[in-house]
């Protein structure tokens, strides 16, 4: 990697409308680049000193299509061909993949031997569920070791950015696509623009296309702020998502609200004039965002105000302990955990940080190392305040650790709202 090319990027115009009426609507505190999604130690072969560059963690509104967007963007050549997460250790989402494939391919009638093609396909764990229903499949993933690894295991995986030029590529030597899918890619991709054009290459005149998401409405109702980090570019709305397709002659005919991610969108896609019905579900929830101000920059002022509540309740208790002499935990070793340290002030004080599946290297580099350990690891720190950013597996991880009790013994809790355990 050239080492004098910029790390990071600031788009000027809604990558969605392309309109400049773009207006900040929570500023979180910056955080750095590495991620524990990131393998660092082959990048930083590449590029020095890069776990001293922060980059700004704004969220803006368009006021021009409403949506809600980053506009500081991590060169993807960095952030994307060294990834090392996989969708195989992530709770939940083998079963959730499987149940996909099954009603994409129920509902659609999809015939044997139908091509399916998903964009960022990581390791391959939804396509092989539509190959086991006897689909021929193909993945794009730029991760070059997963997709090497994929392509091993029997799916098929291009090491490559999908764009206008890969889409018709696969056309050319594929056939084109009855099914493209992307489940939690299309908010990470910046030029929407040269992505529907290889969509338009690739999928077949009455195809199907799955986009899978993160929710705008969710994220802003439950306060999943740590759901936004720079490998999410857009939190998109329903509204603005149909107006998007309608100007690239697609047309959004059905949505779904799902668990994933603390709450996302499952949308149906296809051609202009397609034939298929829009159900009267996508009218619901855009008039329900319309209705309820989510286009307007006025709605978001408390959730910001709140956010900075929420902010400076957590770093009070966290002081408190930390003069009790407790010992500051955290649990929980994901990429969002980088903006929770950040937003919290953490990075100074934490003794280090526990996971039920340790992704990758030994230690966070949050502003300096962090060690990651098994969860079990818990139990030998007697007196302790564990803050917790796997928040949103609370209840399970209660269950399992339900021996770590006692009077300085706590977990903290700091979203949707601060509570001790």
């Amino acid at each position: 990697m050239d080492q004098q090319k910029p790390v990071y990027s600031k788009r000027k115009v809604c990558r969605l409308c392309g309109s400049p009426e773009l207006v900040s609507v929570l500023n979180l505190q910056p955080i750095v680049v590495s991620t524990p999604n990131i393998d660092m130690r082959a990048v930083q072969g590449e590029l020095k000193n890069l776990t001293d560059v922060k980059i700004p963690l704004e969220l803006f509104l368009c006021k021009g299509c409403g949506h809600l967007q980053l506009l500081h963007i991590v060169d993807p050549e960095l952030q994307y061909r060294h990834f090392q997460y996989v969708t195989s250790v992530s709770s939940g989402l083998p079963e959730h993949f499987r149940e996909m494939a099954g009603e994409i391919v129920d509902t659609s009638g999809l015939p044997q031997d139908s091509f399916v093609v998903e964009i960022g396909s990581n390791d391959g764990t939804l396509l092989k569920a539509f190959s086991e229903k006897g689909m021929r499949v193909l993945g794009i993933d730029p991760a070059e070791k997963i997709a090497a690894a994929a392509t091993k295991a029997g799916v098929e995986t291009l090491p490559e950015f999908f764009n206008q030029s890969v889409g018709e590529k696969i056309s050319q030597d594929f056939g084109k696509a009855d099914v493209i899918v992307a489940n939690n890619t299309f908010a990470n991709l910046d030029d929407l623009n040269d992505i529907m054009a290889g969509i338009d290459a690739v999928l077949s005149s009455e195809g199907l296309l799955v986009i899978e998401t993160q929710y705008g409405r969710d994220v802003i109702e439950k306060r999943l702020i740590d759901t936004i980090y720079h490998e999410h570019l857009s939190y998109f709305m329903v509204s603005s998502l149909q107006s998007f397709f309608k100007r690239h002659q697609m047309q959004l005919i059905d949505v779904e609200r799902i668990w994933t991610k603390g709450g996302s969108i499952r949308c149906f896609v296809q051609r202009k004039g397609a034939g298929r019905p829009v159900t009267s579900q996508v009218n619901v929830l855009v008039q329900g965002e319309i209705n309820d101000g989510f286009q307007e920059p006025e709605f978001y002022k408390n959730f910001s105000a709140e956010i900075g509540l929420i902010t400076a309740h957590v770093k009070s208790v966290v002081a408190a302990a930390n003069e009790k002499g407790q010992t500051i935990i955290g649990y929980g070793a994901s990429v969002g955990t980088m903006t929770l340290i950040a937003q919290f002030d953490l990075t100074d004080i934490l003794a280090y940080i526990v996971d039920d599946s340790p992704v990758g290297a030994n230690v966070i580099i949050a502003g300096r190392e962090i060690p990651v350990h098994e969860s079990d690891h818990l139990y030998k720190t007697p007196e302790s305040l564990v803050v917790m950013f796997a928040w949103r597996y609370m209840d399970q991880i209660c269950e399992r650790h339900s021996g770590f009790s006692g009077d300085r013994r706590q977990f903290l809790v700091p979203l949707p709202e601060v509570r001790l355990i």
